[in-house]
């Protein structure tokens, strides 16, 4: 299944709106970066923040397994989360809302049947949640409404997008691509993600709450995936430039784009952003180590 981040991983109408903005364009912003390790951790993404702070992410220990952890906005973390019916050792929380439920998904072997599968996390009860039919599901993103989105598909069926708002689910599919999912959504029910175009290249896309779908590229971007945006309409998520580098991104409320790369960093990526414009993410480091990050926006 297509996924978001390096390891399994433009809105073209904002774009063309950001390039009539005369010369009362505010400057790019600035970021400040907490960064946190998982102990034991060997990769760790950071796919999700609500808006209280909290991140809700995933690493690979030293035996290849995948694994989630939870943030407190203290710097508290808690790990290993493990989905009780995980026996393949992969989990990975992609999503989180202030009433700190998080979302995600699991691997299981069932027979000689390999399955993922959603989850939701609360009040430490697990449980699993599969969009209708033979597929692996992933459930990627939360709004603090319970809206909910992802991914759900199989070998013989194209990956799709979904969305799940006020208990009405929709199949999303992008027209002409061979794979779409989607990643994250506001309280106004918005939806970002990403899909594979005929020619195997990755562009974002967003989907407002009527259903029209806009498609987005980072400026000069060969691959670019939105994870999240937030109430004010600002997006992040990561983008490989023409070189092949590894960026993260945010746009404003007009769709003006800024690059955001951790100070030398040899590759940034970036999940969701919140309505304090906090972005999680990870970074890898000059000596080829890996980073979980908080970018908050400077002063």
């Amino acid at each position: 299944m297509f996924r978001e981040t390096t390891r399994r991983t433009s809105y073209l109408l904002l774009l063309t709106a950001g390039c009539l903005v005369a010369a009362d364009t505010p400057a790019a912003p600035t970021y400040n970066f907490t960064v946190f390790d998982v102990p034991g951790a060997v990769t760790i993404f950071g796919p999700a923040v609500s808006n209280n702070g909290k991140i809700a992410g995933y690493y690979t220990d030293s035996t290849g397994a995948t694994r989630g952890y939870e943030r407190l906005i203290s710097g508290q973390l808690t790990f290993p989360l493990i989905d009780p019916n995980d026996n393949q050792g992969f989990t990975g929380p992609a999503g989180v809302n202030t009433a700190n439920t998080i979302v995600g998904e699991y691997l299981n072997l069932n027979g000689t049947v390999f399955t993922y599968h959603g989850f939701f996390l609360s009040n430490g009860t697990w449980t699993t949640w599969d969009y209708p039919g033979p597929y692996s599901t992933g459930v990627f993103g939360i709004n603090d409404k319970g809206d909910f989105c992802g991914v759900f598909g199989s070998n013989a069926s194209p990956n799709q997008g979904f969305i799940d708002v006020g208990g009405v689910l929709t199949a999303v599919a992008v027209p002409g691509a061979t794979s779409t999912q989607l990643n994250g959504i506001n309280n106004d029910g918005v939806s970002v993600g990403a899909y594979v175009d005929s020619g195997g290249t990755v562009h974002g896309f967003i989907r407002d709450a009527a259903g029209n779908l806009t498609s987005y590229d980072y400026p000069g971007s060969i691959y670019t995936t939105i994870a999240g945006i937030n109430d004010q309409g600002s997006m992040s998520g990561t983008y490989f430039d023409a070189s092949g580098m590894e960026h993260g991104f945010v746009t404003n409320r007009r769709g003006q784009p800024t690059s955001i790369d951790y100070p030398g960093a040899t590759a940034t990526a970036l999940g969701k952003i919140n309505n304090l414009g906090w972005i999680p993410g990870h970074y890898v480091d000059g000596s080829g180590v890996w980073h979980g990050l908080l970018a908050k926006p400077g002063r």
